[in-house]
């Protein structure tokens, strides 16, 4: 069984939840207890919800209006990459070239 639930940390801080619950029975099958697994998803949700809004900004956009490009440079600047265009001229082609650093993992050694 699964469900999704706000939880207070020891600190005071609420977070999302997803807990993953199944009974532990006998061979006659009666209940002994639960074994429950939880994970926090409260930046999975916030990330989700920024990507929604972001998709639903660029439909608004007119197509051919460089939103993907816009997009791709965010994307590709947050983690300190970069990106740009090349061209020999009109009717030449464009190459896009883009730049990221290797990842790295936190300080305390947990990845996101």
């Amino acid at each position: 069984m699964r469900s999704t639930n706000e939880n207070i940390t020891k600190s005071g801080q609420t977070i999302l939840c997803e807990w993953y619950n199944t009974p532990l029975v006998d061979r006659e099958g009666k209940v002994l207890g639960a074994a429950s697994l939880v994970q926090d998803i409260t930046q999975r949700v916030r990330a989700e919800k920024e990507r929604e809004k972001l998709i639903e900004q660029l439909d608004q956009e007119a197509p051919g209006s460089g939103g993907g490009l816009a997009l791709a440079k965010r994307i590709v600047e947050v983690p300190g990459g970069r990106i740009w265009v090349e061209s020999e001229g009109t009717g030449q082609g464009s190459t896009f070239c883009l730049t990221i650093p290797p990842a790295t993992k936190p300080e305390n050694g947990v990845e996101a």
